[in-house]
């Protein structure tokens, strides 16, 4: 693999050599963190207008930042019509959860190495709204996200409904994972939780506190799934 300077993506990876189909191409290394340095670090980098970021899932809760401590992965470019993509496994040694990039198809020389981001990045991508994708494939989306909840309630401030002591607590939703169906939520006073909102009691509030529109009551069939994530807890009990 080599790494080049794109037209217009900044760097990127290209295959040197011929790829077949279903070949591992590289991990993706770096530091891995927890939800709420996630959210930490997210804000900074939006307070920075940093046009580049290099955060990926791995599992629900740990996320895999490679800006300072990373490899040739964080350089691949996303694309709606990706050659590679992202897989994950458990290391058989000591169980940790990894993740690879593997060729979909066969890769010619010279050919950028290319996976859709689908806004893995930042668990649930705190900032897909600021990230155009600029891929130039056919069906590209013009963006890099492909869940419309990911952008529509980042930096919202919510009120979430905690029955067991029968009071809101406030927040701001910093993340969300379309695999989960939740909805990381930064309480004011530090906790963080992920939220499964359908089968919560929670409204929306604008910046100077005022209720937005009505308060959403859980749904039946959520509430029966018990996938709630303050539904019965305390504080401190997490998300």
């Amino acid at each position: 693999m080599e790494v080049y300077l794109t037209p217009d993506k900044g760097w990127g990876v290209r295959a040197m050599a011929f790829i077949p189909r279903g070949t591992f191409i590289v991990e993706y290394a770096g530091e891995v963190i927890d939800d709420k340095e996630c959210s930490r670090r997210a804000e900074d980098a939006k307070a920075r207008n940093e046009p580049h970021f290099y955060m990926m899932e791995m599992a629900p809760g740990l996320i895999i930042d490679a800006r300072s401590k990373g490899n040739l992965a964080r350089l691949l470019n996303s694309s709606c019509d990706p050659n590679c993509e992202t897989q994950k496994w458990h290391d058989a040694g000591n169980s940790e959860v990894r993740v690879g990039i593997f060729s979909l198809r066969d890769v010619l020389p010279g050919e950028e190495l290319t996976y859709d981001y689908q806004f893995q990045h930042f668990g649930l991508a705190a900032a897909a709204g600021a990230y155009r994708c600029k891929c130039g494939a056919p069906n590209c989306r013009g963006t890099m996200d492909t869940q419309p909840e990911r952008t529509r309630d980042f930096g919202r401030r919510v009120d979430v409904w905690w029955p067991a002591e029968r009071r809101y607590y406030r927040g701001t939703v910093t993340a969300y994972s379309s695999a989960q169906q939740r909805h990381t939520v930064k309480y004011d006073d530090g906790d963080v939780g992920r939220v499964y909102l359908r089968a919560e009691k929670y409204r929306w509030v604008d910046d100077h506190g005022h209720v937005v529109g009505d308060t959403h009551e859980p749904e039946a069939g959520a509430v029966a799934a018990g996938r709630g994530g303050a539904a019965g807890k305390t504080r401190g009990g997490g998300g």
